[in-house]
């Protein structure tokens, strides 16, 4: 029996008078997937994401480079943007630093430039597309009780061995799975403490970890 499907918003529980899309649809090029994920929410929570999601498509589009989808959005989407809203770019530009590049057995090549992304926009989009992939798969909102705890980063292509272990994992893709796809990984029989594996691109995983607020231990391998 399919579950009866919560209405309020599913970010703060208020009455949901719009849908929002989970991840942002604008990492979608179009023609956008026929199933895209779209979640209630209220106009004040959809509104409040607009820049955070375009910075959000940026970040995780050029941590992707050289994937086909991640290149056909920045030329179609992305950089045309830029040029509607150079503030955006400005401010990406001013995050430029430079970074020391070494070979694999440790020999300096020199600086190449790199950019300090801004965190905090980025884990308050992770959370919102954790919460609403909590909201599509239980059909209700994640309780306040619980949350969503610093993602884990790896933008640079993992080694072939780790790669082959997340390919493994039941993920559940939307459109053909090349622009996003995730995996809930479970380890307790509460369904709001978890382990999401978000995929963008084939190339940038994000990690992020839901649970539950004041919990004094964490979850490690067992000893014995």
């Amino acid at each position: 029996m399919r579950k009866k499907r919560e209405k309020n918003c599913c970010l703060c529980g208020k009455p949901a008078e719009t849908q929002d899309h989970i991840p942002p649809k604008g990492l979608f090029d179009k023609p956008r997937p026929t199933n895209l994920i779209s979640v209630p929410a209220c106009t004040e929570c959809n509104s409040s994401f607009s820049k955070d999601d375009e910075y959000f498509r940026w970040f995780v589009a050029t941590a992707s480079t050289e994937e086909p989808a991640a290149e056909k959005l920045i030329d179609n989407r992305i950089l045309p943007r830029f040029r509607k809203r150079p503030a955006l770019l400005n401010q990406i530009q001013k995050s430029v630093i430079s970074v020391d590049i070494y070979s694999d057995g440790g020999i300096f090549l020199g600086h190449s430039p790199a950019f300090k992304f801004d965190r905090p926009r980025i884990q308050k989009v992770v959370e919102k597309i954790v919460k609403g992939l909590y909201w599509h798969n239980e059909g209700c909102r994640l309780s306040d009780n619980y949350f969503v705890k610093d993602f884990i980063l790896d933008p640079k292509p993992p080694s072939e061995e780790i790669r082959k272990a997340v390919l493994s994992l039941p993920f559940a893709a939307v459109g053909k799975g090349k622009v996003f796809c995730y995996h809930r990984c479970k380890y307790s029989k509460d369904d709001g403490i978890a382990a999401w594996f978000l995929w963008f691109f084939m190339k940038t995983l994000i990690l992020a970890i839901t649970d539950l607020k004041g919990r004094m231990y964490k979850i490690g391998p067992k000893n014995g």
